[in-house]
């Protein structure tokens, strides 16, 4: 790189070919050839002849090459060429000039002004006076020794007083640095280190004294008013100028002080009156040229009165107006003028409430309607159900302005806007603008509402303005978005909204009730903690309204039922060992703590293979039933239920079958020849305790859990020595095997029913008969009539099967019979199969009879939408060829028949609250339900839901209705006929569609049903009797399930099938079988654990540390059933479903059945138990 330099220099710069320089060494004044001595010069370059030095002539071929180097880099300083020989610097003396050492450019031209700034730097000269000067002390180029290294380090301090201060000694034999310091000090300070001028603060002055202005400096500062110029004496400032002048700020700031200059202003230390605050507050802005600190009182002002500052510092100002404040050093946010704060407050509020009015005002205005937008601003909303709307249906407003407005402005309310603030107002700040000033809002929180008002007005200003511009509805469409942007982020808006939020709340809770009493003191009906304590509301509430504390929570492991034994044996073994008061006593933990209210004592039960009863065991499960997922495990052995929340964390459920393979001749693939089926459920939950009660009964839960694992014991050998009979120990052997039955939910469940069971013993098969009358000759003439009726070999009896099998069954199943009629043959059997290709295209999914689906489908099809059967059209067979003939099949209208939607005296169930509440027209109240209700269609009409305003020309709104939506609704008044629903019993609501689920029983019995009871007269005489008694039961809670259908077999007032499966009858084991079963019956599934793992250190829970108590407040459990089925799985001869695994839904109700044949009692627990959860519009429950 050097190298192409240097080329580049000789070529470009003198011209001459060449890659180097050399020199030779002129030997003229003595020394060896080729050597470099004392006074050798280099001499000339040979290959460019040319001096490398020349001090004489100057010529320097190095001084020029130099010169090129920097002049290529762009040196703005740059080097002259050449060669210049330079001064020799010695130590001390100042440099040589740069002008004088070859330089080209300098820095700074010796003798200029500019040099004698620079100098300046050295030496400013401020410590120079006349009887002494800095270069007296510190010699920059003098001799070694005067540098001045140790000058500050050679200073000695002087003394402290006994109080800590120094000593100064103006007189004293300092060094001359302090000298020279003290000099400079007091030609150009105002203060001093010594008594010459002071200090800025003597130690003696008190801070009144220091910050209060006075003829000596002390404590002030000085302002200066002239640039480039220092007055010591000029414009005297002191502290407390200072004060007066921020105080005269706040004071501007508030709008009180409206001069705008210093000579003018308030002085801050007058007493300022009430009525003059009052008075002046009401600014929401002021001028900027007020709240400048130059025009504040206490600022310097010269001979005129004006401040020194005036017209300085700014080319221009805008003094446009600026937020104004309200708080000073005379009133404050909340200790001075207190009082004086709340009543700005109030005025403040009643300022906003009247600024509300007149935007609702512009609103009317703006909307170009004269029924002040009724249907938005003062008319509650019409109850239109949970929805789909007819497009435009859902406006209130008669403007789509006003509509844009709503919906994009204002929070949406259930009450009309008005309606809320009004309300929302109420409880904020009380009924009447004179209650304002006595609001305990406003008592607690006076300064921040004053803040929070005056903040809302200064920001709404503009926005209502722009509103009020419009004077056109044509205006207000071509602005309308410049409006909403404009309004929608203002205070005003946000604070209506909230406001708004608050009473529409409020109104909800209260029913509408707009008095202040009345929406204070009503219990919400969202406030869950007011629901009274139940399995369905556990899970809504916080806290237990019966707990052992105020503070025990809703989902305790204690607060959930469960049924633990203990056997008189254990009681008498405490008394015998003398362990009543004191000593180990099983007895004194359960019934001495909460356990009581889960432990079954019994009298009888002291012997061996003790049971809790199924009696219990069934109430208990129905109680269960209630519970938001049903969780517990029963011990077969003791008929104990452990039961628990259902927090579960896992929950699978494998099934896996084993097949054997045999191979055949031929074949490659063996044969699979079913062998086995397995299935195995996993399960795991946390169980937590949420109080010191809680975790003592989790800790016998956990202990309870343990016994599955293991076997029960028998008794053991009895030994009799002399006149002591005991039980030889260890002499006990396995007695039970720890089976279980486990619910989780609906999904774990056993797969027993009656039914089921009935099914296996052949009930409905055609070569059954079952006789357990004595003598069917005997039983009367009306009831043996009856009884042959149900003979399958009867005519009656084959004429109603046929009948219903023509009627629900598909048409398909004739087949046989018209081949038979026709005589058999190639060509009937051709002929039919071609008849029945054409057929199957006009049956529902190729084989179900369109008349039976019609029939039912069309109760549960909603009316409103377009319910048009459609018949697909052929695509294949001689169905082609049908098609192409034009024939119209497209649709059947069923609206034309009228069969769309529930029938009148229809038995349906109202679905639980989704949004929006029901509307119960016999009390003008909603209600929130959290299950499912029986309801009867009273009455069906069409409701016109047409959209209120023209969507035509509205612009951006689709016009039309929905697809497949017409423009009415079709509108149900039903009758609840819920037995569970005491308080709603009878009461008439107005629903939709959308709003109710079929009963499949009522749907089934009001068609199928009724053919099928002709079948068999008799036997669908029991069951309605049963039917009616089974509700009855449920309803008076008097009678259970079983013990109704016992008393109705006993008085042979069911069919002869249902008798013979009776487990007992009049007192008698009836059917052995079935009374195996039942005995020992349950919800839960059958198996055995598995093992199971305990997770103790789980970092979510924290350990108790009390006496014997110091363990984990919570486990993570995990476990594995072993599955037992009480009926085996798969299908029956028949093909259908025998014993079905899983029993969840409507639809697999009525298929797998209840196992402990309480179908009823169950529900009715389910309801009666959830109805405390039923929520209305004026509070929790029902309050009439």
């Amino acid at each position: 790189m050097a190298r192409e330099t240097l080329k580049n220099f000789l070529s470009n710069y003198l011209g001459l070919q060449g890659t180097s320089i050399s020199y030779g060494v002129d030997a003229a004044s003595g020394g060896d050839s080729g050597h470099i001595d004392r006074g050798d010069d280099l001499g000339v370059d040979p290959n460019t002849e040319k001096e490398l030095l020349n001090f004489e002539s100057g010529e320097s071929l190095l001084g020029d090459y130099v010169q090129f180097i920097t002049s290529q880099e762009n040196n703005f300083f740059k080097i002259s060429g050449g060669v210049k020989e330079g001064l020799v610097n010695k130590r001390g003396d100042y440099i040589t000039n740069a002008q004088d050492a070859g330089a080209e450019n300098v820095f700074v031209q010796q003798g200029t002004d500019l040099d004698a700034n620079i100098n300046q730097y050295s030496n400013s000269g401020y410590l120079d006076n006349e009887d002494m000067k800095v270069s007296d002390v510190i010699n920059k180029v003098g001799e070694p020794g005067s540098e001045g290294h140790q000058v500050l380090s050679s200073i000695e301090g002087t003394a402290l007083t006994n109080t800590g201060q120094v000593i100064t000694n103006v007189l004293g034999d300092q060094s001359d640095v302090v000298k020279l310091t003290r000099l400079m000090n007091t030609q150009y300070n105002r203060f001093t280190g010594d008594n010459t001028r002071g200090p800025f603060k003597n130690s003696g002055t008190n801070v009144s004294e220091f910050e209060t202005k006075n003829e000596s400096d002390e404590g002030t500062f000085l302002m200066q008013d002239k640039f480039g110029e220092h007055e010591k004496s000029n414009y005297k400032i002191s502290l407390d100028d200072l004060k007066d002048l921020g105080s005269s700020l706040l004071l501007k700031a508030c709008g009180w002080d409206p001069s705008s200059n210093p000579a003018d202003s308030l002085d801050p230390s007058t007493d300022v009156s009430d009525d003059t605050i009052i008075n002046k507050s009401d600014n929401l802005k002021v001028p900027t040229s007020n709240v400048r600190a130059q025009n504040s009182f206490g600022a310097p002002v010269n001979e005129s009165g004006e401040s020194i500052r005036s017209g300085r510092g700014r080319d221009t100002f805008n003094d446009s107006p600026v937020q104004s404040t309200f708080y000073n050093d005379k009133v404050q946010f909340t200790r001075k003028k207190r009082g004086l704060v709340k009543l700005q407050a109030a005025a403040a509020v009643i300022t906003i409430v009247r600024s509300i009015d007149i935007l609702t005002d512009l609103i009317t205005v703006v909307s170009n309607v004269d029924d002040d937008v009724s249907g938005y601003i003062s008319k509650e909303p019409d109850y239109n159900g949970q929805g789909p709307y007819v497009f435009g249906s859902s406006n209130q407003t008669a403007s789509h302005i006003v509509d844009f407005l709503k919906k994009n402005l204002f929070v949406m309310t259930k009450f009309s806007l008005r309606q809320s603030l009004d309300a929302g107002i109420k409880i904020l700040f009380g009924k009447s603008e004179s209650d304002y000033k006595d609001s305990p809002h406003l008592d607690d929180s006076s300064g921040y509402w004053l803040s929070v008002a005056f903040s809302i007005l200064r920001r709404s200003e503009s926005a209502i303005e722009k509103l009020s511009n419009f004077n056109e509805l044509d205006t207000a469409v071509d602005n309308i978005l410049n409006v909403f942007y404009d309004m929608r982020n203002t205070s005003l808006i946000q604070f209506i909204n909230v406001i708004a939020t608050v009473g529409d709340i409020s109104l909800q809770k209260s029913g509408g009730n707009s008095s202040l009493t009345g929406m204070i003191n009503t219990k919400s009906p969202h406030d869950v903690d007011f629901l009274p304590d139940s399995e369905g509301s556990r899970v809504h509430k916080g806290r237990r309204s019966d707990g052992v504390s105020s503070l025990e929570r809703s989902i305790s492991a204690r607060s959930i039922p469960s049924a633990y034994l203990l056997p008189g044996n254990v009681i008498k073994a405490a008394v015998d060992m003398g362990n009543i008061f004191t000593g180990q006593n099983p007895a004194k933990g359960m019934l001495g703590s909460g356990l009581i209210e889960k432990t079954y004592l019994d009298m009888n039960l002291d012997g061996s293979y003790n049971k809790i009863p199924d009696r219990v065991v069934k109430e208990l499960e129905d109680r269960l039933e209630a519970e938001y997922v049903p969780f517990y495990i029963q011990d077969l052995r003791t008929n104990e239920i452990i039961a628990f929340h259902a927090f579960l964390d896992k929950l699978t459920d494998t099934i896996g079958t084993t097949y054997g393979s045999n191979t055949g001749y031929g074949r490659l693939d063996p044969v699979r020849n079913y062998e086995t089926t397995t299935r195995s459920v996993s399960v795991g939950f946390t169980l937590i305790a949420t109080s010191k009660e809680d975790f003592d009964e989790m800790w016998f839960k956990i202990n309870k859990f343990t016994t599955l694992l293991y076997p029960q014991w028998t008794q053991g050998m009895k030994i009799q020595s002399g006149k002591n009979s005991f039980i030889q120990p260890f002499s006990q052997v396995l007695g039970a095997t720890p089976v279980v039955r486990l619910r989780v939910g609906d999904v774990i469940k056993s797969n027993y029913s009656r039914f089921n069971l009935a099914r296996i013993f052949g009930i409905g098969d055609k070569d059954t008969d079952i006789q357990t009358l004595t003598s069917r000759d005997d039983t009367g003439g009306l009831v043996n009539s009856l009884v042959s009726a149900a003979d399958p070999t009867s005519g009656y009896n084959k004429f109603v099967t046929k009948a219903f099998y023509t009627l629900f069954g598909s048409p398909l199943q004739f087949e046989e019979a018209a081949k038979d009629l026709l005589g058999g043959g190639a060509i009937a059997a051709n002929a039919l199969n071609a008849v029945a290709d054409i057929g199957q295209n006009f049956l529902v999914n190729g084989f179900a009879n369109p008349l039976s689906v019609a029939l039912i489908m069309n109760q549960l099809r909603d009316p409103d939408i377009d319910n048009s059967i459609t018949i697909p059209t052929p695509t294949t067979g001689i169905g082609r060829f049908v098609n192409a003939v034009g024939t119209d099949r497209s649709s059947i209208d069923t609206d034309a028949i009228g069969l769309n939607g529930y029938t009148r005296m229809a038995f349906v169930k109202l679905k639980p609250t989704r949004g929006k509440p029901y509307f119960c027209i016999d009390n003008n109240r909603e209600y929130i339900l959290d299950r499912s209700i029986d309801v009867m269609v009273a009455k069906k009409e069409t409701s016109n839901q047409r959209a209120k305003v023209s969507l035509k020309n509205n612009r951006g709104i689709n016009s039309g209705n929905r697809t497949r939506f017409g423009s009415t609704r079709t509108v149900y008044k039903v009758i609840v006929v819920d037995p569970s629903e005491q308080n709603l019993f009878g009461k008439t609501f107005t629903v939709y569609h959308t709003d109710l689920e079929p009963d499949y029983a009522d749907t089934f019995n009001k068609s199928a049903g009724l053919v099928l009871s002709l079948q068999n007269p008799l036997a669908a005489l029991g069951s309605g009797i049963k039917a009616v008694a089974l509700k009855a039961g449920a309803a008076t809670g008097m009678l259970s399930d079983q013990t109704i259908d016992q008393m109705l077999t006993d008085l042979n007032l069911t069919s002869e099938e249902a008798r013979f499966m009776s487990p007992e009858y009049r007192g008698k084991v009836n059917n052995p079988i079935t009374k195996a079963f039942e005995t020992s019956m349950g919800r839960g599934l059958a198996g055995v654990l598995d093992g199971v793992t305990f997770d103790w250190l789980d970092g979510d829970f924290g350990w108790e540390t009390d006496w014997n108590s110091r363990a984990p407040t919570g486990v993570k459990i995990s476990f594995k059933l072993d599955v037992i089925h009480d009926l085996p799985p798969g299908l029956d001869h028949s093909g259908f479903n025998r014993a079905p695994l899983y029993n969840v839904g409507g639809v697999m109700d009525h298929v797998a059945g209840d196992s402990n044949g309480r179908n009823e009692s169950r529900k009715f627990n389910f309801k009666s138990r959830m109805k405390r959860n039923m929520r209305t519009s004026k509070g929790i429950d029902d309050v009439d």
